[in-house]
């Protein structure tokens, strides 16, 4: 829904409930009430990132170190770590005389065989009762939706009695009728009364019924959730039989005045408050209920808005869990940066840190003053992917990443270091990153993976900058299979960290280390504006410019081969004597076709090839049978070979042909193309070893659109760089 000028319009107020002889406002405490912590539950689920099963447990502990006898520990229908953690605690003898743990309609028995075993239980059953969850969500009439809590209520029995006479369980009951305060108050009642009866068993002491009254989204002041409370206490039968249990949430930041008030109003029970849709997690819903629940409500109110335009009638929000539209902390740009940020994290899901929302605020006041008109949440998330250049290809900058690797070099001698003290370590970035549309090799070292790109910028691009501030986060699932790590990093000119200019950059990937490489070059991008930057030029031999990383970046913009590092060194030697023979000098072209005759790259006939193959399974499967037959110089030979893969499976045959023994020193392939014409690039390093003489070493390079002909191709090139003897000849 838009924004507005005044989004008060939109929104209907609450109704206050007609209790003219209402007597909390003069009453006073004269006992504490009971006190159900739900943080394990109701808290566990409003964490964007839940707690572990260890850290449930210490948490538990640490509530029963406390003196809490009533604890809802979990919601064992909804996962199995919850599950776990409930039949830990029950094995493991943790639990005290009272401890809670909710259930659904729809999966009550894995609930109550959560707790099987356990002293005592309080089962808690809930569902939804206001209209627009009856309306808009579940599609229920009234009749229905007091049938769903009956039907349950009754199934809670049968099983809790089961389960009594089984393990000698004591149990208890305890029903919710949640969206309470957004339930017509003697519907409410009518739920409740329903359930009792269904119940069947609700007498005194202990034996009581609990009726939970939670303030499910906190949307009107204390006193209207106190007039609410004492209307139930008033008109609920059995009073004797019943406890009223508290339920406030904090959204309005009145949670615990709308406990006081409730217990004042009769309630005698209080489950804590928690903060679900506030502060940092405003209107953030985490569990999949809600979530289905908030679609179900834009879906429906696109529906009713279209309707009441067309009658020129008012286009009330309402939304299961959202009483405030999103959309309404509007970026009022004279004030409101938080605000900005906050958009960011709704649509991006990026939470800046402070110091970036203070730099991207400025971003967007320049944008807003430029173009004189207020700034949408679409221009507010564009300016922010082309300020940082986030967000894919179309926001690219100068600088950007295409493949990376971080190695570990060992830095002093690590027997010159304590037991207690891990030795120093040095990462070697080795990378290739697309600079103004040209593909540059480059590769430095440093303290981390940061530093070592930063020192690799320095080394062949003259960019010399430092970081000042680095952050990270997880976005995504937290389950791991989908997350991915968001970086922040800020970057200062080298040599100066109290530097009144700086620049940041945010980068995401699933893997944490390319989130922040991806960090330094969208903030190093900014940093470098439109300043030129030096082109690749080459100058080998004596007094020679160029190293190997830019032999390399040739190759990968020529050829598209991203060469292994060790492959790398081995092709600049070959350069260098080339060079030399030459003067000095080595064009662009002349460097791509040494390349391929050296290696045979792209030859149509190979010294040594592979006219036909076939790859077999073998035994449980782990090993692979190759068959064929190779040509030697155009001289046909049979093979058989297996081994742990292809490429040892073809080494253990050609070895049948020649003397001496080869063994697979490296390997590596990457994809080489794009669509339909994508291709494998692999690269073999090969050791020779014959009776009596040197060992040697010699790579090899093949493609194809087969990963595994690829490999052998390598293979085979390898070979023939070796001039290895073939038995026979």
């Amino acid at each position: 829904m838009p924004m507005l000028a005044d989004p008060s319009q939109k929104y209907r107020a609450y109704t206050p409930l007609n209790l003219p002889n209402r007597q909390w406002p003069t009453k006073t405490f004269s006992a504490p009430p009971i006190w159900l912590s739900t943080d394990l539950r109701d808290g566990n689920q409003a964490l964007a990132n839940p707690m572990t099963i260890e850290q449930k447990t210490l948490f538990f502990r640490q509530l029963v170190k406390c003196g809490v006898k009533e604890i809802e520990v979990a919601y064992p229908a909804a996962s199995d770590t919850d599950f776990d953690f409930v039949r830990g605690l029950i094995e493991n003898n943790e639990v005290p005389d009272d401890v809670l743990t909710p259930a659904r309609e729809d999966l009550i028995r894995r609930t109550v065989d959560s707790v099987a075993g356990s002293k005592r239980a309080i089962i808690h059953l809930y569902n939804a009762t206001s209209p627009t969850f009856r309306n808009v969500v579940f599609r229920n009439t009234k009749e229905q939706t007091v049938e769903l809590a009956v039907s349950h209520t009754k199934i809670v029995r049968q099983l809790t009695e089961e389960s009594a006479e089984k393990y000698g369980t004591k149990f208890r009951y305890e029903y919710s009728p949640e969206t309470f305060t957004q339930t017509e108050p003697d519907f409410a009642i009518e739920i409740c009364e329903a359930v009792k009866a269904a119940w069947g068993k609700a007498g005194t002491g202990d034996d009581r019924i609990t009726f939970n009254l939670p303030a499910t989204v906190e949307i009107a002041p204390p006193n209207h959730y106190a007039d609410q409370i004492e209307n139930f206490c008033n008109k609920i039968s059995e009073r004797e039989k019943v406890i009223v249990s508290l339920h406030p949430h904090n959204d309005r930041g009145t949670g615990i005045a709308a406990a006081e008030l409730g217990v004042l109003a009769g309630g005698q029970r209080i489950e804590g408050s928690r903060y679900p849709y506030a502060g940092e997690l405003v209107f953030t819903a985490f569990s999949g209920s809600h979530q289905d629940a908030i679609k179900k409500g834009f879906e429906d109110q696109k529906q009713r808005h279209t309707l009441a335009a067309e009658k020129g009638e008012p286009q009330y929000w309402d939304m299961p869990y959202l009483p405030i539209d999103p959309a309404d902390p509007r970026p009022d740009l004279r004030s409101r940066k938080g605000g900005i940020a906050y958009l960011i994290k709704q649509h991006l899901l990026l939470d800046l840190p402070r110091k970036m929302q203070v730099a991207f605020y400025h971003v967007v006041q320049e944008v807003s003053d430029r173009e004189a008109r207020e700034m949408t949440v679409e221009d507010i998330t564009t300016a922010f992917r082309q300020t940082y250049h986030y967000g894919g290809p179309k926001y690219k900058g100068r600088l950007v990443l295409r493949n990376f690797k971080i190695s570990t070099e060992p830095g002093e001698d690590p027997s010159d270091h304590s037991g207690d003290e891990a030795p120093d370590e040095r990462r070697r970035f080795d990378g290739t990153i697309s600079v103004d549309g040209v593909l540059r090799v480059i590769r430095g070292d440093g303290n981390g993976p940061l530093s070592a790109l930063l020192d690799a910028l320095k080394t062949h691009l003259d960019i010399d900058l430092s970081i000042r501030e680095y952050t990270e986060h997880i976005i995504g699932d937290t389950d791991g299979q989908n997350a991915k790590a968001a970086s922040y990093v800020e970057l200062v000119p080298a040599g100066d960290r109290k530097s009144t200019e700086s620049w940041w950059g945010v980068g995401a990937d699933s893997d944490i280390a390319g989130s922040g490489l991806r960090a330094v070059l969208s903030a190093a991008n900014n940093a470098i504006g439109e300043r030129a930057l030096p082109e690749l030029k080459l100058s080998v031999g004596f007094n020679a410019k160029s190293g190997q990383a830019d032999i390399s970046s040739v190759l990968v913009n020529s050829l598209g081969l991203e060469l292994p590092r060790r492959f790398q060194a081995s092709f600049f030697e070959v350069v260098q004597r080339a060079a030399r023979d030459a003067g000095g000098e080595i064009s662009v072209g002349a460097l791509t076709d040494l390349f391929r005759e050296t290696y045979a790259y792209g030859a149509s006939t190979p010294k040594i090839s592979l006219p036909t193959f076939k790859m077999e399974h073998v035994g449980d499967g782990s090993r692979r049978l190759i068959t064929g037959e190779v040509s030697f110089s155009g001289k046909a030979a049979k093979i058989n070979g297996e081994g742990n893969g292809p490429l040892s499976a073809l080494l253990a045959a050609l070895h049948a042909h020649i003397d001496g023994e080869l063994s697979l020193r490296e390997y590596s392939e990457h994809s080489l193309g794009e669509g339909v014409d994508v291709v494998a690039a692999s690269y073999v390093e090969l050791i020779y070893e014959q009776a009596g003489q040197k060992k040697r070493s010699a790579w090899g390079v093949a493609a194809d659109a087969d990963i595994t002909a690829s490999g052998l191709k390598a293979v085979l090139g390898a070979v023939s760089r070796l001039e290895v003897v073939v038995k026979g000849n």
